[in-house]
């Protein structure tokens, strides 16, 4: 089944079950929070293409993630400082723009987990990759992480842990993108794998070890 949603093109990814606060300046923005924002109406954020992609049919890559605000600030001079929670992926299979902003037709994607047993064992493997990654950090800046914990559930924690490594945008969106939870936390494998000898040949590495915000993303 599609559903309409409001599109809010970044150039970050979202992903399911994290926070991610956001700047609102720009004039049709704006007006999309005029629209949306009180009511309690999901927006879509999506990786926005860079150019040498402008062939594709859409702005930003088809695959994003729903938010919804759980914190809003809105300014005198109609700008808006939000805190919103990435909530259930989507795939874009329409645009309109009769607004100022872009609105997207969107199916929703499940999120399936693959083999059990394979999904419980990679994320043991992941996660202690994770944690010597964090005890090397640790070692090397003596800035201590408490409370990071992860979950549990192999897609929660998939997410959780692409939301933690300082990777880059496109391999955030090829994570997003993963079919299964078992895809994703292959992947994860081989990236901890990569930032863990980084770490060790270069004695320093990106410091993306808790939730983003602390820092704004602008529009």
């Amino acid at each position: 089944m599609s559903t309409p949603l409001p599109l809010f093109p970044l150039g970050t990814v979202l992903f399911p079950g994290l926070p991610m606060p956001l700047h609102i300046f720009e004039p049709r923005y704006r007006e999309m929070m005029r629209d949306h924002g009180v009511a309690d109406t999901p927006f879509g954020v999506s990786l926005i293409q860079s150019a040498r992609q402008m062939h594709r049919p859409w702005p930003s890559q088809s695959i994003g993630t729903a938010a919804t605000i759980i914190d809003r600030t809105e300014r005198a001079d109609g700008r808006w400082d939000l805190v919103v929670e990435g909530t259930r992926r989507f795939r874009i299979v329409g645009l309109e723009q009769s607004q100022p902003y872009y609105v997207a037709t969107v199916e929703w994607l499940d999120e399936p987990l693959g083999d059990a047993k394979e999904a419980e064992s990679l994320l043991r493997i992941v996660a202690a990759q994770f944690h010597r990654y964090a005890s090397g950090i640790t070692r090397l800046t003596r800035r201590r992480f408490d409370g990071v914990h992860i979950p549990d559930d192999p897609v929660r924690a998939s997410y959780d842990l692409a939301s933690r490594l300082p990777l880059h945008t496109w391999e955030r969106q090829r994570l997003l993108e993963a079919e299964t939870a078992v895809e994703r936390l292959t992947s994860l494998s081989l990236l901890m794998e990569r930032e863990l000898a980084l770490l060790l040949r270069a004695g320093a590495a990106g410091l993306a070890l808790n939730h983003p915000g602390g820092i704004f993303t602008e529009n």
